[in-house]
């Protein structure tokens, strides 16, 4: 999973925040998370230019540490639900929400992709916030999948020809027939629509 997460450079001088924003980055490698950040040039010291375009095309969703919030807050934000790319906003408790991010939440359209969401400030707190918005990205609700995983699937001679004459009957390749009713199967499928909408509201 490829995330874009950012933070308030310019609090960076500031060993409280420094280390607040370096403890996400390092608690997102440790999950497993293929990272793009605001923070390389710091993290990596120097080793790399810090990315300071990215194509949302490429990345699954957008974590912003915004307490203190900065200048392309609200551009980034906007970017990437117009890419309907989910994000997950985090402030620490105790800080207020500004008005522009008020604004979004209850926006029906941007609120939905958007989750704002207060941390204590001890590490268990930050963690268990951003797993669940992981797990949450994971169950496949929020997302609109690229088709891009590869799957052996091994089935019998008379099974194949009933595949060859149904994909020909349809027009369409082998492949693409068994995902489309696959795909059909799982947006038709009861308990596993309960179960996507069990995990969006918990978090």
């Amino acid at each position: 999973m490829k995330v874009y997460y950012c933070a308030n450079l310019e609090k960076l001088e500031d060993d409280y925040w420094k280390n607040r924003y370096f403890l996400i980055n390092q608690l997102l490698v440790k999950n497993g998370v293929n990272l793009v950040s605001n923070l390389e040039k710091i993290v990596t010291k120097g080793e790399n230019e810090a990315r300071r375009s990215i194509s949302y095309d490429q990345i699954e969703a957008v974590i912003i540490e915004g307490t203190y919030t900065f200048s392309d807050t609200i551009y980034i934000i906007a970017t990437a639900l117009a890419y309907k790319k989910p994000v997950l906003y985090l402030m620490e408790k105790g800080h207020i929400i500004p008005d522009q991010l008020e604004y979004i939440r209850k926006d029906e359209n941007l609120g939905e992709n958007f989750f704002l969401k207060f941390y204590k400030k001890d590490k268990k707190s930050i963690e268990d916030t951003i797993l669940d918005f992981l797990e949450l990205l994971e169950s496949g609700s929020l997302l609109t999948e690229k088709v891009n995983v590869k799957f052996t699937l091994r089935i019998s001679p008379r099974t194949e020809r009933y595949l060859n004459w149904k994909s020909l009957g349809v027009k369409k390749s082998k492949a693409r027939y068994l995902r489309e009713t696959l795909d059909k199967m799982m947006k038709e499928d009861p308990k596993y629509k309960t179960f996507l909408k069990k995990t969006h509201n918990s978090f």
